[in-house]
């Protein structure tokens, strides 16, 4: 590919990436749709729904997110997960219910309807995600099997309030609200069970933000309001629920699968900056002053600030920001304690997982153990994090971690992915980490071949994404693959296919969310590109 149109994807792609962080960190007015997480036609319908329980305020809002699920509807008449997805049963199911509610009103039948076809997609993602079943597992395709018969919303609520308590113990924090609501909701035409609803509705309401969200989530949020409504209970705290769905909708009408990565696309781009862009030091200082401004009391982050729930995914990745910022802010306080906090949360087996137990509520919160659903993604960025603050490898905790890793790779050489579409994700992440350390050179060849052996004939990797091509191409480039050979050339020259006017890239939806719905966040697309580009520049003056 000529180095003079790579040059021009490069700068594009950067341009795209300061001018969308510096509109997230000033966020007023609020950065411009381009720059956020993809609209998703599911979390829009119950939106939707959810205001049309009170339409007289909110007239605008409904119509613009009505007139965005009809603008989004496939040309079969349905809608799939993404605005580029086939369509499905279900998600065509929540959607033509939404748009049938602007007729009926929202009637107990409706709000049941699509709480029991949402409730469906999340039992599918739970055994993969909670207990890391693999996706093949005869087990899963049992319950899928379960889950679309008729008995179903039976037993959603059967388990729902027998045994609800110790279900809520298997699930982190997040996910409880979202469980408490679906089970009121399909219990609410149960006689037997509407003695308990009280009790479970307010334990519901003590999850509520003081902005009025639950857990910062928008298909959360929309189905707590909705079982708010439909039981006629908290109306202040259903009122607040509703003004903030109000206040997150895109100019566009729609709403995206969850609220933002707003920590994480301050964090990578600073890190990234730091080492693949040249003048962006006052940008940096402004994400370092960004993040330092929103650390939850004990040094954690969630997606957004201030009251979501902790990730250890956004806390490693707010700690790479905030050492990128240390040779202009100086400032080592806050990194030193993330890190502490970072391998306090490490697993006995050496893992990491993505959603500890907190003491307290978001932002005064302190995060201990356990720590829900372990992931190689996590681990993989955790490891990178304590070692880019100065960690040293050889110490204990990281070698335990880096045994564990060799112990999840798979037999054909990959790792296994957990918050992203196929094995490409965290294959790529771990190759590299071991690359950059000169470690477990048998693990890294298997991974190196099965990473050419997925690359497809266009050059992209299966999901299509410009991302998920970036992190392949780095993790080969700097596992020492040959800047001129054929995989690296073929990414390279789909990466620069996929390049929009702006400066982003055409979505391929390769994010999962844990409900089942896929989506893309355009800056973290870009910035892998942005580091690919850099690692084959790099490689090729290495080579001359």
């Amino acid at each position: 590919m000529h180095e003079a149109q790579l040059s021009r994807v490069l700068s594009k792609a950067a341009k795209f990436v300061t001018e969308g962080c510096r509109a997230i960190i000033g966020s007023d007015p609020p950065a411009p749709e381009r720059f956020l997480i993809s609209p998703c036609p599911v979390s829009t319908a119950f939106a939707v729904m959810a205001l049309l329980t009170k339409p007289g305020p909110y007239a605008n809002p409904i119509k613009s997110g009505i007139q965005y699920l009809k603008a989004s509807r496939n040309p079969d008449g349905g809608w799939g997960r993404t605005p580029a997805s086939p369509s499905d049963e279900k998600s065509t199911q929540i959607c033509r219910t939404a748009l049938n509610c602007l007729h009926t009103g929202v009637t107990p039948q409706a709000v049941r309807l699509v709480a029991a076809n949402i409730g469906a997609a999340w039992l599918q993602d739970v055994p993969r995600l909670v207990f890391d079943w693999p996706s093949d597992s005869p087990l899963i395709k049992m319950i899928e099997f379960f889950i679309f018969s008729e008995a179903a919303g039976n037993v959603f609520a059967d388990i729902s309030f027998d045994y609800l308590p110790v279900i809520l113990l298997f699930l982190p924090p997040g996910g409880r609200p979202f469980i408490m609501a679906l089970s009121c909701i399909l219990a609410t035409n149960r006689p037997n069970y509407r003695r308990s609803l009280p009790f479970l509705i307010n334990r519901l309401a003590a999850y509520q933000s003081p902005n009025g969200a639950w857990c910062e989530d928008i298909l959360i949020t929309s189905l707590c309001t909705l079982c708010l409504s439909i039981t006629g209970r908290n109306p202040a705290a259903r009122a607040r629920g509703l003004r903030w769905l109000a206040s997150v909708q895109y100019p566009s009408g729609a709403w995206p699968s969850f609220n933002q990565l707003t920590n994480w696309d301050v964090g990578l781009t600073a890190f990234v900056a730091g080492s693949s862009l040249t003048g962006q030091s006052e940008l940096i200082k402004k994400c370092a002053r960004f993040l330092s401004a929103r650390a939850n009391r004990d040094g954690s982050y969630g997606t957004v600030s201030p009251y979501a729930f902790p990730d250890t995914d956004d806390t490693s990745v707010a700690l790479l920001g905030l050492v990128a910022a240390l040779p202009y802010t100086g400032d080592s306080g806050l990194a030193g304690r993330i890190s502490t906090l970072l391998l306090s949360l490490q697993n006995k087996d050496g893992s990491w997982g993505t959603f500890p137990e907190v003491a307290g509520a978001p932002p005064d919160c302190t995060s201990h153990h356990p720590v829900h659903i372990k992931s190689v993604d996590v681990t993989v960025h955790v490891l990178q994090s304590l070692l880019q603050s100065g960690l040293d490898i050889n110490s204990p905790g990281l070698q335990k971690s880096l045994w564990w890793l060799a112990y999840q790779q798979k037999w054909d050489g990959s790792w296994k992915s957990t918050w992203y579409v196929g094995n490409t994700y965290a294959t790529a992440q771990v190759l590299e980490l071991l690359a950059e350390y000169d470690t477990w050179p048998r693990s890294r060849l298997k991974a190196r071949n099965w990473l050419v052996a997925a690359q497809q004939n266009n050059g992209g990797w299966p999901t299509g994404s410009a991302g998920e091509c970036g992190l392949a191409l780095s993790a080969l480039l700097k596992n020492g693959e040959a800047p001129l050979s054929t995989p690296v050339q073929k990414g390279l020259a789909y990466i620069s296919s996929l390049q929009q006017a702006d400066g982003s890239f055409k979505p391929a939806y390769g994010g999962l969310y844990a409900s089942g719905l896929y989506y893309e966040d355009p800056i973290t697309e870009a910035l892998a590109v942005i580091r690919a580009i850099r690692a084959y520049q790099t490689a090729t003056s290495s080579a001359v």
